[in-house]
């Protein structure tokens, strides 16, 4: 069971990795991002 949890935590970190480095890269893109997955669960929300 630990050495299944630690291979998805390995997994994890190269994906965290990449996002801090989009989100440092580009930030107008990163918020805008966010305002569309804000926008999109406001429409399933009210639906």
């Amino acid at each position: 069971m630990g050495k299944k949890r630690a291979k998805s935590k390995v997994k994890l970190l190269p994906i965290l990795k990449l996002h801090y480095l989009v989100f440092f890269k580009d930030l107008s893109t990163h918020k805008k991002c966010i305002k569309d997955l804000f926008r999109y669960s406001v429409q399933t929300l009210k639906s």
